[in-house]
């Protein structure tokens, strides 16, 4: 898959062009944010357990160019986890 088709598919996805980026640029994003209090999965990514009506977020950014995705998580209170995560895993899923 191009990246032209890449952008494509995540724009038809919901995902948002970043900022200030242009697509032929390096540092050209998609970004998209999921709120996953409820998933099991937190535990790959942080070592907390959510409360029960505790809020969780996940914003992803996907740079095409630099063949890259970034992740940051946030909760309501104080917490953040920034990370990289494997692009193809991330791009195929």
């Amino acid at each position: 898959m191009t990246n032209k088709e890449l952008i494509q598919k995540l724009l038809n996805l919901g995902w948002e062009v970043g900022e200030y980026t242009q697509p032929e640029e390096d540092n050209f994003y998609l970004e998209k944010e999921f709120e996953i209090s409820k998933t099991n999965e937190c535990s790959n990514y942080i070592d907390y357990t959510p409360e029960p009506n505790e809020l969780i977020y996940i914003v992803y950014e996907i740079y095409p160019n630099l063949e890259q995705a970034r992740f940051f998580i946030w909760d309501k209170l104080d917490g953040a986890y920034y990370g990289l995560d494997d692009y193809e895993t991330v791009v195929i899923q």
